[in-house]
């Protein structure tokens, strides 16, 4: 048996549309951090079971709270902003739970098409919550553990507004991470969504100066300093950034964002053509997921590549 559990604030306005779809599932645990509207209300009217957990600016925290309301073993991690769909409602990701997983993987799409594949169902014995803000799920004791992916079941994420800045909640918890190159990552990811230019220059230095970490971030972050180096005013560097051999070779989102500066920049046609033409040339790259199962980074944007995955 499987407990869903949702930890939420303020979500009146899109609960209902979450539970409703979780009306087969075995118990539902909604953990409010704080609400002033009728979001505890709400979730009782769906037969939730509704509790209250403290916010210290730690999503781990919360969700390790949260998940010792439940009955079973097995949880399904969820967001109030999170749709489950699936053609036979609860019942694939029970049939997979009596299989005797350690995790579950389930697809996520988002509204502009992109997808990736996220470990949402797990057992509470095998894993741990890390990291207060991009929180993710460990291994508790180091060992492998046995994942499966869903064939038919997957999550509509539909984002709504925050109502917490995720890059100054990471501040105060820098100190503790700062050889943590997956923190360093995100603090730099977060700021530059939020446009904060110097700030994320000064991230990606730190970023840079970590070792180890998810493969697919280093090239990611080096397509961020690309962006970040044109909005400060230095098209030329951020051009060599994006056009290194060892970036362009394998990403084409960052021959894509050198096409635009080229642009801008008023090279010479033939030039520009020859970056189009080598993005063109690239084909999506695949990683090994925790399921063993090939798939697509979760990093990489599909639109930029011309074969589908």
């Amino acid at each position: 048996m499987i407990s869903v559990v949702i930890i939420t604030k303020d979500s009146a306005k899109r609960l209902g549309r979450c539970l409703e779809l979780l009306t087969d599932a075995p118990e539902v645990v909604v953990a409010d951090t704080g609400s002033s509207d009728d979001t505890p209300q709400i979730a009782k009217s769906f037969g939730a079971k509704v509790c209250h957990i403290p916010w210290t600016q730690d999503f781990a925290e919360a969700r390790t709270r949260a998940q010792q309301h439940a009955r079973y073993e097995l949880v399904m991690r969820l967001d109030d902003d999170e749709l489950l769909r699936s053609p036979q409602g609860f019942s694939e990701v029970l049939a997979l739970a009596r299989s005797t997983p350690d995790g579950i993987c389930m697809k996520r799409t988002q509204p502009s098409g992109e997808s990736d594949m996220l470990l949402r169902v797990y057992s509470r014995k095998a894993w741990c919550w890390h990291y207060p803000v991009h929180e993710v799920l460990r291994s508790k004791f180091g060992q492998r553990l046995r994942v499966v992916d869903t064939n038919a079941s997957w999550i509509e994420h539909r984002p709504s507004m925050r109502t917490r800045n995720y890059a100054d909640m990471m501040l105060p918890h820098m100190g503790r991470y700062s050889d943590d190159p997956y923190m360093s990552y995100m603090h730099l990811k977060e700021l530059l969504q939020e446009q904060r230019w110097a700030e994320a220059l000064q991230a990606f230095r730190r970023y840079n100066n970590t070792t180890g970490g998810y493969h697919w971030h280093r090239s990611q972050a080096d397509i961020f300093h690309g962006e970040i180096l044109r909005e400060i005013g230095k098209p030329t560097e951020a051009l060599a950034v994006l056009t290194d051999p060892a970036l362009a070779s394998t990403r084409a989102e960052a021959l894509h964002l050198a096409v635009e500066i080229a642009v801008d920049l008023g090279m010479n046609p033939l030039a520009v053509d020859n970056l189009r033409q080598k993005a063109r040339a690239l084909r999506m790259p695949l990683e090994t997921g925790m399921s063993g199962n090939p798939q697509v980074p979760y990093v990489i944007d599909r639109t930029k590549y011309v074969d589908p995955a």
